[in-house]
């Protein structure tokens, strides 16, 4: 089998999905109804500071104060940090939009405190964040017995993920506060963080809360992650430094160092011979060894069809950034551009069709079918295409619409257009007909 084999695609296509403008309609009308809940629970306890979102979904009722996971008590930075990005680009929109004006002052109202606390707890801990923190903002990890230990942070601590969340969200937020100390530093935090992803010295802080997903730092072993989500941080970084009248060059060259770095090292190109037996192009391996190969857990080469699909989407909200800029491309930023725009629609389309698993138990949706998509698997063995791993997260589903979405938009191939068409309208209705109520 060689990389120019295409990945097998699913049983039955998607649903047809409802028509575009409708579906804007509603993940509007989804985004408003899931900030007005936020500002709601926030200033319910607004002397917390913290975004609280820990609401049993089934029921609408808070989790019990004593839960050592989803208690008030337990502060998820990871959580506070995608925060900051997604209120501060919620308010943005709703202002573009000149929608929800009294919703968007209760927002700049949290987002500031929020600034506050995230702060807070960086001065306390040598300019750091943390995946647990306490209400007061004191990190701690959990021990085999689950029970708290703190976790001693200061200046000589590597970056983390909490770190990567927080840094992009403080510059989103400083562009919306119109804070520009605030910006000068989240950019320097920025800078530092990538800086220690690229020399593989940034760490995961995940505590592992689920046996069968992997997540505690192993030596030798390096992941996607942190330069997958780090496109996004290029962004946020591009389109602040663009606003302001800045010069853009240091984050456009970040992107596109991102880009080669996972291109060269995570992805099957279909101008390759596979890697290993079994891989097709398009494929993404999560983990690379230290000789910046395949990483492989016993006899398997895990892949996380999720991030793989999340990376395109980061991919191509960057790279459409680079497009509204209009900025005069150096040759060789030119030509990762054009390898991008050949290589990311194969990469959707493996990947939808490695991690996408379809069920036989039809929905009340007005769209679907009797085979509909339930969601996209967690892990899968990119050797002999098994799942490892088969909870399929609700994350994934709204990724991957993005990244359906922003490569139809660059694409002219008529066939790839439909394609990516038809992979967002199925995530469409299993979003909504699996994951909310």
């Amino acid at each position: 089998m060689n990389s120019q084999q295409k990945s097998p695609t699913p049983t039955t296509d998607p649903p047809a999905g409802p028509p575009l403008a409708i579906l804007a309609e509603l993940l509007e009308n989804f985004v408003l109804a899931g900030m007005e809940l936020l500002a709601d629970r926030c200033e319910r306890r607004e002397s917390a500071g913290w975004i609280d979102m820990k609401v049993d979904p089934l029921t609408g009722e808070d989790f019990p104060a004593s839960d050592p996971l989803r208690g008030h008590d337990v502060i998820y930075g990871w959580i506070q940090g995608r925060a900051l990005e997604a209120v501060a680009g919620a308010i943005q929109y709703f202002e573009e939009r000149a929608c929800a004006p009294d919703l968007t002052a209760r927002l700049r109202h949290l987002l500031g405190a929020l600034v506050q606390r995230v702060q807070g707890v960086r001065r306390s801990n040598g300019g750091h964040l943390f995946f647990f923190l306490d209400a007061s903002g004191r990190p701690f990890e959990l021990d085999r017995a689950g029970k708290r230990v703190p976790a001693a942070l200061d200046a000589k601590s590597p970056a983390n993920f909490s770190d990567l969340f927080a840094a992009k969200g403080l510059l989103a937020a400083s562009a919306v506060l119109g804070d520009a100390p605030l910006a000068t530093e989240a950019t320097d935090y920025l800078r530092s963080v990538t800086q220690e992803i690229f020399a593989h010295s940034f760490v995961t802080d995940q505590q592992a809360l689920d046996p069968a997903n992997p997540v505690r730092p192993l030596a030798g072993r390096h992941a996607l992650g942190p330069f997958m989500i780090s496109l996004g941080s290029a962004t946020v970084w591009l389109e602040t430094a663009s606003a302001a009248g800045q010069n853009i060059d240091e984050p456009v060259d970040l992107g596109m160092r991102l880009l080669t770095h996972i291109f060269d090292r995570h992805v099957q190109s279909p101008m390759g011979p596979p890697v290993r037996p079994g891989v097709m192009a398009g494929d993404v391996w999560e983990f690379i060894n230290g000789d910046d190969k395949p990483w492989h857990a016993g006899h398997t080469l895990p892949s996380d069809p999720g991030h793989a699909l999340e990376m395109v989407g980061l991919a191509q909200k960057f790279l459409r950034a680079v497009r509204i800029s209009q900025m005069a491309l150096q040759p060789h930023h030119a030509a990762i551009v054009k390898r991008a725009d050949a290589l990311l629609p194969s990469v959707l389309e493996a990947n939808f069709a490695t991690g996408a698993r379809f069920s036989e138990t039809p929905t009340d949706q007005p769209h679907a079918t009797a085979r509909t998509l339930g969601g996209i698997v967690k892990l899968v063995d990119l050797r002999t295409r098994a799942a490892l791993h088969t909870d399929m997260p609700w994350w994934s589903l709204p990724e991957t619409m993005r990244a359906a979405m922003l490569t139809e938009e660059t694409i002219n191939d008529q066939s790839v257009r439909q394609g990516c068409r038809r992979i967002w309208q199925a995530c469409h209705e299993a979003f909504f007909g699996y994951y909310t109520g």
